[in-house]
């Protein structure tokens, strides 16, 4: 006895390197280790397994009978332990299943003699307590094996237990779920709800195509959706839903059997059924509105998921529900440490969307995404930037946050991706160089893989963020000219405004928009006309071949005259000056009465001396020079500086940061000094970088000649050029 102890110890190490079995307590319970005991009937021990109701049970059974388990008493016991509490579960599951060891290879070893049912049946419960992973892996080919050996024995309610054992295992193949759609197709009216559910479920899970099967699923569901319960109906709607698999009959059934009976759905049911229905694009206002009222008085039994997918669902169903908004921000705010970052992301996302304020769900939101941003993906990182910037609500901390974990990852981001979180920075006017620098530098190469859309919301974020990006915007332009019949009329007037805003040159790019647009100008808006009309002022660009400012231009515009905003009438004005004046075109322009509207909204915007223009006022009063400020001219625009210098009238301009790409003049400033020219005027303009610089001394008497000096170096250079045309006041 001692010696065989000693043996036992020494070759224990060897066996716990080189075998798969549990540790020494549970090797030495094993079927090949227990010791022998007579051997019990079948049916007897069959009824043993079915009255234990605890996993410490059916493993005691096990260790005691597992010798001379039959394949019957196999599948029992394996169904039993389907059956078992969850925190049974959560033990059967430690250790990679340790517990199970033994009862696994048993199993494998007989697999080839297990029926039809016994196979799904197994294949449920391993499923059901959830194990998966390496130890697992092989026990579960060895079903998959054995589920297509006998896939024509399988009843409907197999063939359904094994297609959701496998797609929730993650364990689903291309081989099986192939065979087991061919097998269904031809048999769901043999299926009970629950397994037409169960079968779309799995299909849907496991996100393998099956059309054939689902449209016939669809259709027989649809028939038979009075026997549905509501766990059927929120799962039959998930799943079609989930696979994108387009069945309007369906949807319409499922919708109306739901609306009567949402009381009975719980929390889970309804928000999967919502999203579903959004999910799907399907219009279904009387389901939206028994669910919302349903919800609204229920929402502190929905967990953070819950929470999340039904707000999600409201804001992409475009279905107004204020109270329901609010019920679900005001529970949300509390408990937002128990979201994950995708339902962080999609909350703040469907308020952002759907217009709906919510502070303190927003003020929640931050401080809890600040430090989880590095376990957000891609998406999650731009919906939820897009969110804070849509609604307005400051997060400098935050956008600080995902700015810099979006910057180390810009190869992360799909196209749209890029382009939602440069528009976000850039609407928040949160700046962020080193984010926008990695998502040029990333897009560049990826143009031709931007939608339209993308591609104008790119170059618009750039432009409105002031940060200049050449390579970039002449990727955009080449993409864009040979895409330009994809485009909308907002994509084009705003492509066009961007590349002007940027002051960034591309002819062809401006021709390929004016002749796509001059056919389409009856989907112009009133900002994409302004847009697009001031963009061609501003780069001073006729079109080559076909000229969008035609008489269908005029028309467009006197149609939606009294729609047009300030800032769109101003920009009209503009044009007006460009065209009419610069350019000597009268065919195409507005009537007199929008005409004067846009002269009048020009010169009704207030002017705002800054403390640089009143510096350079207080320096030039110093040279003796008689001096204007905020001097509004015949055409409309308002001079910084009117400053009478040596019998001559100078125009001063003191351009802030707002004027400038870097150091470039933005194309609202070249068109201002180019119109003022136009006019007449010689224009000095003063930097703000040059100004701060002369500026910057410490001795007040110095700083001030400094000043002095350099504002007379630019009066005395200017006066010796010679003005286009005469002066006007």
């Amino acid at each position: 006895m001692r010696l065989a102890l000693r043996v036992a110890s020494t070759a224990w190490p060897l066996l716990q390197r080189h075998t798969r079995c549990a540790p020494l307590k549970l090797l030495l319970r094993s079927p090949s280790l227990a010791v022998h005991t007579r051997a019990m009937p079948e049916r007897e021990l069959n009824s043993l397994i079915i009255g234990a109701t605890r996993a410490r049970e059916l493993l005691s059974l096990y260790e005691k009978h597992g010798r001379t388990f039959t394949r019957v008493n196999l599948s029992t016991c394996w169904s039993r332990l389907g059956r078992v509490s969850p925190a049974d579960r959560i033990w059967l599951r430690s250790d990679d299943g340790a517990p199970l060891f033994a009862l696994r290879e048993q199993t494998s070893r007989k697999l080839s003699t297990l029926e039809a049912r016994n196979v799904s049946g197994t294949a449920h419960a391993l499923a059901k307590i959830g194990l998966r992973g390496p130890a697992w892996t092989s026990l579960w080919k060895d079903l998959e094996r054995a589920a297509l050996k006998r896939r024509s024995e399988f009843k409907p309610q197999e063939l359904s237990n094994t297609a959701w054992a496998f797609a929730a295992a993650g364990y689903a193949t291309t081989a099986l779920f192939d065979a087991i759609a061919a097998e269904c197709a031809g048999r769901v009216r043999e299926f009970k709800p629950q397994e037409l559910c169960n079968t779309a479920w799995a299909f849907a899970t496991a996100g393998h195509a099956a059309p054939a099967l689902l449209d016939a699923i669809g259709k027989e569901s649809a028939e038979r959706m009075h026997e549905f319960n509501a766990q059927d109906l929120a799962n039959t709607a998930w799943a079609f839903a989930t696979a994108g698999h387009a069945d309007s009959a369906l949807f319409d059934a499922i919708g109306t059997a739901s609306s009567g009976r949402v009381r009975k759905f719980k929390p889970q049911e309804l928000a999967n059924t919502a999203w579903a229905f959004a999910t799907a694009g399907h219009a279904a206002p009387a389901l939206f509105d028994a669910i919302r009222t349903e919800s609204v008085g229920r929402v502190r039994e929905f967990n953070s998921q819950d929470l999340a997918n039904t707000a999600w669902a409201f804001a992409t169903a475009g279905h107004t529900a204020p109270a329901l908004l609010d019920a679900i921000g005001k529970a949300s705010a509390g408990r937002v440490g128990e979201f994950n970052p995708q339902g962080l992301g999609n909350t703040a996302w469907a308020f952002a969307k759907a217009g709906h304020t919510a502070p303190a769900l927003f003020d929640a939101i931050a401080t809890e995404s600040i430090g989880r941003v590095c376990v957000f993906a891609p998406q999650n990182l731009a919906s939820t930037a897009w969110a804070f910037a849509t609604v307005g609500h400051a997060a400098p901390v935050l956008l600080d946050a995902i700015s810099k974990e979006s910057a180390c990852r810009v190869r992360e981001f799909k196209p749209q991706e890029l382009a939602i979180t440069a528009w976000a920075f850039a609407t928040a006017d949160h700046a962020a160089p080193a984010l926008f620098d990695a998502i040029g530098a990333e897009s560049v190469g990826r143009v031709r893989k931007f939608t339209p859309q993308a591609l104008s919301i790119m170059a618009w974020a750039f432009a409105t963020a002031g940060h200049a990006a050449p390579a970039l915007l002449d990727a955009i332009g080449k993409g864009s000219a040979e895409r330009v019949r994809e485009f909308n009329a907002q994509d084009l007037a705003n492509t066009a405004w961007a590349f002007a805003t940027a002051g960034h040159a591309d002819p062809a790019l401006l021709d390929a928009i004016g002749t796509e647009s001059s056919g389409r100008l009856r989907e112009f808006q009133p900002q994409e006309l302004a847009n697009t009309a001031w963009a061609y002022a501003a780069m001073d660009h006729l079109p080559a071949e076909s000229c969008v400012f035609d008489q269908d231009f005029a028309r467009r515009c006197d149609a939606l005259a009294h729609e047009f905003s300030i800032k769109e009438l101003s920009q009209l004005h503009q044009w007006r000056l460009w065209y009419a004046g610069e350019r000597s075109c009268s065919d195409g322009l507005p009537g007199a009465a929008l005409l004067a509207r846009s002269d009048a909204a020009f010169q009704s915007v207030e002017p705002q001396p800054s403390r640089k223009q009143r510096e350079v006022a207080k320096a030039l009063l110093s040279l003796g020079a008689s001096v204007q400020q905020e001097v509004v001219l015949e055409e409309g625009y308002s001079l910084d500086l009117v400053v009478d210098w040596r019998g001559e009238r100078l125009a001063v301009e003191v351009d802030g940061p707002s004027h400038f790409v870097g150091r470039e003049p933005t194309a609202s400033t070249l068109l201002k000094r180019r119109q003022l020219e136009i006019f007449g005027w010689r224009l000095v303009a003063v930097p703000y970088w040059e100004w701060d610089e002369i500026a910057r001394h410490p001795d007040q008497s110095t700083r001030d000649r400094r000043c002095a000096d350099y504002l007379s170096s630019l009066l005395e250079e200017k006066m010796r050029s010679t003005p286009r045309s005469g002066s006007s006041d």
